[in-house]
């Protein structure tokens, strides 16, 4: 009988899988389990000969590890989010995705990025602009990978939709548990950008740990 945590990591696998990579899904339980566990088990899913992100050790190119890292690599943003108490579980996956694709026309920080102030709107629309800045964090982090912006825009807005509209915790917990370990491969050296900011913005605002 798998651990509690074990238990955790199997489930978000196979969902994660299941909304962005379904052709990984009979294997996205040891796979997410691998990442979670560090060390050589993490390295070598990352293994392959092909130009295509992540491996299943040897040639098998895959997707799912370097979603993982992704997620790893923003979950103190997302948790932010997940934490917040106007929290936003009503952000749908075609309203992140229409914000990524169209980057509607409004004030934008360095990066090109909105950059809301959330003492000039509802804690409602705070919250729901803390969702979109992490959409856009998850998405910038996913194209560092080596993902085409089309695809990463789409797997950012389906991803955090779906753990947005979960439990909270279980959520939490998930991203926790992908680090416990080891942290994320750096997606890129040397470069400042959303994702720094938004850890220092959400910093004080009780995100789990």
């Amino acid at each position: 009988m798998p651990s509690e945590t074990d238990a955790v990591l199997d489930r978000w696998g196979v969902l994660i899988a299941r909304t962005a990579a379904p052709d990984e899904i009979d294997f996205a339980a040891q796979v997410t389990r691998a990442y979670a566990a560090g060390g050589r088990r993490r390295q070598d899913l990352f293994r392959t000969s092909s130009s295509a992100p992540g491996s299943l050790g040897g040639d098998l190119a895959t997707l799912l590890p370097t979603l993982l890292d992704a997620l790893a690599a923003c979950g103190d943003v997302i948790r932010a989010v997940l934490a917040s108490p106007a929290f936003a579980n009503t952000v749908s996956a075609a309203t992140l995705l229409a914000t990524l694709s169209r980057r509607p026309g409004r004030s934008a920080d360095s990066d090109g990025h909105p950059d809301p102030d959330p003492e000039q709107a509802s804690s409602e629309q705070a919250s729901s602009e803390q969702a979109v800045q992490a959409a856009f964090a998850f998405r910038d982090d996913l194209v560092l990978r080596g993902l085409p912006t089309d695809q990463a825009d789409r797997i950012a807005a389906q991803l955090l939709a779906e753990l947005l509209r979960s439990d909270p915790a279980d959520a939490a917990a998930f991203l926790i548990r992908l680090t416990a370990r080891e942290p994320a491969r750096p997606a890129g050296s040397g470069r400042p950008g959303l994702l720094r900011r938004l850890r220092l913005r959400f910093s004080d605002s009780g995100a789990p740990r």
